[in-house]
């Protein structure tokens, strides 16, 4: 299976039918003159008719040539200039224009020596699809709730239903993420007017929707939507007072950890003695970093002035989780219930330049520019499996769908469209092998185990 047979799971047939329903539903909606008033609540362009099946594929499989063909505006693709008008085959060395087959299409077209094609979008492309006033007609009425249902500023994320929670369930349903998965924040771009975006300066994405999710290596098995004024979205009841630490227990719970084994790794805004204590009583490890000044008081042991690489570490009182501190440029705190104090690994580590901060400190302990040094485990799996939901935005930046839109729900739907798309494009590029459960039973048909 290529990617594309993944996604028609992800996006089935019935997502297709709803949302060409609500759209044209919406549309009807929008162009009918109010009773009492005789406006009309959005001006009427004189040509609509109801979207078809087939016109809302083709509108997004545009969508998503244009989340690999990058131009100033869309409109450029249909303007029969000479620019935007070269066949399929290579373009011309040195040429802007010049883009490679995106994997996620499945195998490139190639020419008669075999050698690969690049794809360059023309006008006789798009145009034999749709025209750009239908184009701009169906992004402009594109609608996937039902508009008729009234939602309140706590169901604002209702707008996304039920092509939310389908595709939820399809990735639920298909795949089994391996042992070790990370929970972290995720960000979806959008500067226009909502209470719901936050603001984050210091992060690449400085202003958007954020989203808790639970990924592992890239393929996001579930998320919670975040608002700045009200808070994590569809959170049950839990008995902790914090959010952040509701979120993680909710989203790891997801897992099936009845019948498969689970890690999660988190930063230091989530990782809490309380969650660690939770996620271990259901049988899933959990290990994350802290900041200085929430690390609990009774597990600081290690001295202020101690040497570099020096590590100490104490437990709680019923011994479940471990508090664990290493010197390195800056102390680094952690807590753990998987790692056991004493197991380290070699990692070769480099020099520190004679510019760093932290010469004085690391640099002495160097004879050569670089040096296998023994580490700690969990700092060392702490670095390389929390990036899970890292490399998912990775994969997002590289390829996302977004569009300039006024409705401020519309980026987190393209955002829906570049998680069935990634998913799939990463269920089709994994090597597939049956696992065993605890109980020795092999995993569900249905179901693939995503290897680390």
């Amino acid at each position: 299976m290529v990617a594309g047979d993944w996604f028609s799971l992800f996006w089935t047939e019935t997502d297709w039918l709803i949302l060409v329903a609500n759209t044209n539903k919406y549309a009807a909606k929008q162009r009918t003159p109010d009773r009492l008033t005789g406006v009309t609540p959005r001006p009427l362009d004189g040509s609509w008719q109801p979207v078809t099946g087939a016109e809302r594929k083709e509108y997004v499989a545009i969508v998503l040539v244009l989340g690999v063909y990058r131009v100033r505006s869309y409109c450029d693709f249909w303007q029969r200039s000479q620019t935007h008008s070269q066949p399929l085959g290579n373009a011309a060395a040195g040429s802007r224009h010049r883009v490679r087959w995106p994997r996620v299409w499945g195998p490139a077209p190639q020419d008669q020596n075999h050698n690969e094609l690049s794809w360059i979008p023309n006008y006789n492309t798009f145009s034999t699809l749709l025209s750009r006033h239908r184009f701009t007609s169906i992004k402009r009425y594109l609608h996937v709730s039902d508009s008729d249902l009234t939602l309140t500023d706590l169901e604002w994320y209702q707008y996304l239903e039920p092509l939310c929670s389908s595709i939820r369930k399809c990735l639920q349903e298909l795949a089994v993420p391996a042992t070790n998965t990370s929970v972290d924040e995720m960000m979806v771009q959008f500067f226009g007017r909502s209470k719901h975006t936050v603001r984050t300066p210091k992060k690449p994405i400085k202003e958007g929707f954020k989203i808790f999710a639970i990924c592992q290596r890239g393929y996001t098995y579930n998320w919670l939507y975040c608002s700045r004024t009200m808070g994590i979205a569809e959170l049950p009841p839990h008995p902790t007072p914090a959010s952040t630490q509701a979120a993680v227990s909710h989203l790891a719970l997801s897992l099936p950890y009845e019948d498969y084994d689970f890690n999660v790794y988190t930063d230091n805004l989530f990782t809490t003695v309380p969650l660690l204590l939770e996620l271990r009583d259901r049988g899933i490890g959990g290990a994350g970093t802290m900041r200085a000044n929430a690390f609990p008081r009774h597990l600081r042991c290690l001295d202020t002035t101690a040497a570099w690489n020096t590590v100490s570490g104490s437990a709680t009182a019923d011994g479940k989780v471990l508090g664990l501190e290493w010197q390195d440029q800056k102390t680094v705190q952690m807590l753990t219930t998987l790692h056991p104090l004493s197991k380290k690994i070699k990692r070769n580590r480099k020099q520190p330049r004679l510019t760093s901060t932290s010469r004085a400190v690391i640099r002495r302990h160097f004879t050569s520019t670089c040096m296998d040094v023994d580490i700690p485990s969990a700092i060392d799996d702490y670095n390389h499996l929390r990036s899970g939901v890292d490399i998912a935005d990775q994969y997002c930046e590289a390829y996302f769908t977004q569009q300039t839109s006024r409705r401020n729900w519309l980026p987190l739907f393209y955002w829906l469209l570049d998680i069935a798309i990634i998913d799939g494009f990463l269920l089709a590029c994994s090597k597939l092998s049956a696992t065993t459960t605890r109980s020795g039973r092999k995993n569900y048909p249905s179901h693939t185990r995503i290897s680390a």
